[in-house]
């Protein structure tokens, strides 16, 4: 119903009396259309003559001379002036002029620049509001104004106090119905008069003056007001005054809407299909410019006769029984924070599309993908099958960075910009780098936000204190207009007493008069606000800080508030204040939680490792700081004291697979620092921290980032010392990782000697079978009988069983060392371990029978040979039965004799001494066939 706040404007006149005496003439005046004002015409003087006229544009951006072009004083008190250069001046749509219904009973609305509101630097403008009278001047045939609410006080003694409202536009259900004439001051100051529009639209010169600039629109004829409970939802598409320091919020329009055409079309589209209910769904990251698309959408639907505008939160409406009175637009912003209040409007006008008397729109602002919009509403699938499927007008419309050429013109466009940008962007990142200037062109978003929040600081927001700008971030977290942070004793120093002076002072730093607090627009600007109070605390560990205090109470009294975060995430990844935020939102969810269990630093781990495949390191490291300030907090339970240290070890994994090794380095770093936690936590933090240096050097390995797996093998040498129990078994665990990136065996075993401590015997077996491994491949038997001492030596101290087992393995590759120089010490290493496996289990002498079989495939030395079998014919009965343990000494011994020239007759008395019967000639022949080999000096004759 109200003006809007752009189209108004100032009229200053210098105006010549007849006697020739000239003096300063004041009024008020509207832009019917981008450069045509109505205003009235007694403001010219008796004869008309003004020697000067300008135009002052709302808020006193713009400013421009004017001419009288048609005066209808001899009919009516009406007068149309043409602006001299309308370039810089928004353009507008054609007003609709309406007429109004006889019985009268009609709610107003106008906006001027009276005498009552001038202060000693400026005179502001009033929005009033109330009733045209139906009995009133009905000889004049005048509108009777009868204004509610404040009025300001006269004495008679001096002009009347509406001096300088003459000439504002009366507007009743969007159609502009009259001019301010005067005000009678023998009737008081809650009336005035106004000028109705018949003359002016009757009039031909009038009609060619619109015809001329293509704005002709048909004349409305009004109907009396509705009860309140029919006048539709409630919806409102206020505009807030330009001034400086709130250019960037969408209501200002302070510049032109810029790269959207093609989206306009859809959305005029949108209006314009016969269906009676309809919704659409319009996306796009924050900046992206969507609140502003559906503002000038619903401006000018309203122009066309609409009830158009942003649903107002948390006001009760009968959806089921409402019978729109005529077309409707609702716009429902930031949906993410209102899920409920959607379901229930698409649902139930859904179901009742055959029942509504016009049309309606319902256009959903999200910043959400339109793929996600089932998930982001949690809208059951039968629900959206039978409810929004249907109804929904099309694929969601998604809003884009605007090319090079249109973030060019925006930012040409910009009230105090200085540069065009030299690429694409959003519009908000467009605007932010005109008004920061040439010199920070490279800027990011960031840092050019921090730029205009200091310049509003200094400029604008001299007086805000810290209470100021903490119900600033609550508003900005949670957009809740009630007053329920002042009542909730959360911060005790933010009493209800003055909870009223708080919000009037909120709305004069965000430039809005919402029913509540108001945050700071648009949504980037108040995250990058709210983030840089979070950082401010100088101990990033505190829950004392305002900061902290204000995030905590807006999660608990808004549980919806984590779509902040979220968004914080997604704009200012790496802000210091954004792992406070997280860690804030899990400490309230925890709290509010009916589980006995914490569950939001499960949570963590996981999107830490989400983030991390996906690429996205910063947000995986903010979500790592975030949980280790809930670690240092002490807020956390003994199940859940490791969650810091096992999300790094996360990380590290996470990143090593996917080769980021700045990145792993970062994380194995934050491990080393993890391990230094007090209690359980430090606990948890060395046995993550030795998993986590394992798994780091078996990627090295994999991917040959030798340097690396190097330098942490050095780091990994001093964590050993000192390290004791489960903690120190995992770090000796990660220098058994370690072993394959050391140049040669021979490095391997001096690593192995000089790290390990004997206290890990099943450690040090591990690693010395490694060895011995790689001594096979070097042909270093050396090392392989090194690495086999040692690890008799250390079992010898211990006897663990579990060592045992890795130790009898090394009799595997021992024996396949044989042959260069060191037969006689491996056999005794072998004889050895086969002693010590006879009272243990058959696997483990099973692994000393294939050692003692790899040397006899390997040995040049016919002594050594020759025990070797008699001692592989003893390990024969520690096989099973179905598996013919006793066909490989038969076979090995052909190689003792046919290479090595042993006596037959001495390899037959072995193995009937240790084996049993010797073979029969059918198997003889049987197995030398089928092993390729000659056996027939088992069965001589």
């Amino acid at each position: 119903m109200s003006a809007q706040p752009d189209r108004v404007v100032e009229i200053l006149l210098d105006l010549t009396e007849p006697d020739g005496r000239t003096r300063k003439g004041y009024g008020t005046g509207y832009r019917i259309t981008t450069g045509l004002v109505l205003t009235s015409a007694h403001l010219f003087g008796r004869a008309g003559r003004a020697a000067g006229c300008a135009v002052r544009g709302f808020g006193g951006a713009r400013t421009a001379s004017a001419a009288l072009v048609l005066d209808l004083r001899d009919e009516a008190d009406l007068a149309v002036l043409r602006l001299a250069d309308t370039h810089g001046w928004p353009r507008v749509a054609p007003v609709r002029f309406g007429v109004l219904p006889p019985e009268g009973g009609v709610r107003f609305a106008l906006i001027g620049w009276p005498r009552a509101a001038e202060s000693a630097s400026v005179r502001d403008s009033v929005e009033l509001t109330g009733t045209i009278a139906a009995g009133a001047n009905i000889k004049s045939g005048r509108l009777k104004l009868y204004i509610q609410g404040p009025t300001p006080r006269f004495t008679g003694t001096h002009a009347s106090p509406w001096s300088g409202i003459s000439g504002a536009a009366v507007f009743a259900h969007t159609a502009l119905v009259g001019v301010v004439r005067e005000h009678l001051v023998s009737l008081g100051v809650d009336q005035l008069d106004a000028e109705p529009l018949e003359a002016l639209t009757d009039s031909p010169a009038f009609r060619d003056l619109l015809t001329a600039e293509n704005a002709t629109r048909p004349l409305v004829r009004l109907l009396p007001d509705r009860p309140p409970e029919e006048r539709g939802p409630p919806l409102e598409a206020k505009l807030t005054r330009p001034t400086p320091a709130v250019v960037l919020n969408f209501r200002a329009r302070a510049t032109a809407l810029v790269g959207r055409e093609p989206e306009l079309r859809r959305l005029r589209d949108f209006l314009s299909s016969d269906s009676p209910f309809r919704w659409q769904l319009l996306s796009g990251a924050g900046g992206m410019g969507k609140s502003r698309l559906a503002l000038e959408l619903c401006l000018e639907a309203a122009a066309d006769g609409w009830h158009a505008g942003f649903l107002i939160p948390d006001v009760p409406f009968a959806w089921s029984s409402w019978l729109p009175a005529r077309p409707t637009l609702i716009v429902v912003d930031e949906i993410e924070y209102r899920k409920d209040t959607v379901r229930e409007i698409v649902r139930v006008l859904s179901a009742r599309s055959d029942e509504l008397t016009d049309r309606v729109r319902v256009l959903l602002l999200a910043r959400e993908k339109a793929a996600r919009i089932e998930s982001l509403l949690k809208i059951e699938p039968t629900d959206w099958d039978v409810f929004f499927a249907d109804t929904a007008a099309g694929p969601a419309i998604e809003l884009g960075e605007l090319d090079a050429g249109d973030a060019a013109r925006l930012a040409r466009d910009v009230p105090g910009g200085t540069a065009a940008p030299a690429s694409a962007g959003s519009p908000l990142h467009t605007m932010l780098a005109a008004l920061a200037g040439p010199g920070q062109r490279a800027w990011d978003a960031a840092l050019i936000g921090r730029y205009v929040l200091r310049r509003n600081r200094m400029s604008y927001w001299q007086d805000m204190t810290d209470l100021d700008e903490a119900a600033l971030a609550y508003a900005c977290i949670t957009r809740d207009t009630s007053d329920a942070l002042p009542h909730s004793g959360l911060l005790p120093e933010l009493e209800p007493a003055g909870w009223r002076e708080l919000v009037a002072r909120n709305h004069a730093f965000t430039g809005t008069d919402a029913p509540g607090l108001a945050p700071l627009e648009p949504g980037p600007i108040g995250e990058l606000f709210t983030l840089d109070l979070i950082a401010r605390a100088p101990d990033a560990e505190s829950t004392e800080d305002l900061g902290h205090r204000v995030v905590a109470a807006a999660f608990r009294l808004n549980p919806l508030a984590n779509e902040f975060a979220l968004r914080c995430m997604l704009h200012y990844p790496e802000h210091q204040g954004l792992p406070r935020l997280i860690a804030a939102m899990v400490e309230e969810f925890d709290l509010s939680s009916p589980s006995p269990f914490f569950t939001g630093l499960p949570i963590l781990i996981e999107s830490a490792g989400q983030y991390a495949e996906s690429g996205d390191v910063a947000l995986a490291f903010a979500e790592a700081e975030a949980a280790r300030l809930l670690t240092v907090r002490e807020s956390l339970s003994l199940l859940t004291a490791g969650s810091y240290s096992e999300l790094l070890f996360n990380l590290v994994t996470k990143f090593c697979q996917a080769g980021d090794w700045p990145a792993a380095d970062r994380a194995l770093a934050l491990t080393r620092e993890s391990a230094e936690l007090t209690g359980f936590a430090a606990i948890a933090g060395l046995e993550n921290q030795g998993k986590a240096y394992t798994n780091y050097l078996v990627f090295a390995q994999q991917q040959n980032e030798v340097v690396r797996g190097r330098a942490a093998i050095r780091e990994l040498v001093e964590l050993s010392r000192g390290h004791h129990g489960d903690a120190g078994g995992h770090v000796h665990e990660a220098l058994i990782s370690a072993m394959p990136l050391e140049p040669d065996c021979r490095s391997a075993l001096n690593l192995l000697t000089s790290a390990l401590d004997p206290a890990y015997p099943q450690q040090i077996a591990r690693a010395a079978f490694n060895v011995a491994n790689r001594a096979v491949r070097e042909s270093a038997p050396g090392c392989a009988l090194a690495a086999c001492d040692l690890s008799l030596d250390v079992w010898h101290r211990n006897r663990d069983p579990a060592a045992f087992r890795w130790l009898t393995y090394i009799a595997v590759p021992l024996g396949l060392t044989a042959a260069h120089g060191h037969d006689a010490e491996i056999l005794a290493c072998l004889s050895e371990l086969d002693t010590l496996a006879r009272p243990m289990s058959g696997a483990d002498r099973r692994h000393v029978f294939l050692g003692l079989s790899n040397f006899l495939t390997q040995t040049t030395v016919l002594e050594a040979a020759l025990t070797a079998l008699a001692l592989l014919c003893d390990g024969v009965g520690t096989f099973p039965s179905d598996w013919p343990a006793e066909d490989v000494p038969l076979i090995r011994s052909s190689r003792v004799v046919h290479t090595l020239s042993a006596d037959p007759a001495d390899v037959r008395r072995i193995l009937r001494d240790h084996l049993g019967p010797l073979p029969s000639a059918p198997r003889v022949q049987r197995l030398s066939a089928q092993y390729d080999c000659d056996l027939t000096f088992l069965a001589p004759g």
